[in-house]
């Protein structure tokens, strides 16, 4: 599973009550961001955060319930310092 299928899975989580509606999504895997264009008419940053978060990701302003965070697979647990420790910057 290749990164834009998962953060096409994040960003239009079925769990949402409310699925985001991104225009355009770039993680930048160098300095671990994500930037996003998206309709304001249409959905709002909160909304997106909620929808990173429900998926098991922290935002800034989001944190991901432990349940979801548990949910993710091995490799993509960045609270775990061991798995952090195998992805060398």
């Amino acid at each position: 599973m290749g990164w834009k299928y998962t953060l096409n899975t994040i960003l239009q989580n079925p769990k949402s009550k409310n699925p985001a509606v991104v225009k355009t999504a770039t993680w930048n895997i160098g300095i671990h961001q994500l930037s996003l264009l998206f309709d304001k008419n249409k959905t709002t940053l909160q909304t997106i955060e909620e929808n990173i978060a429900a998926a098991g990701y922290d935002t800034d302003n989001v944190k991901a319930p432990k349940e979801a965070y548990e949910d993710l697979h091995y490799c993509c647990k960045y609270r775990d310092e061991e798995v952090v420790g195998q992805h060398p910057e």
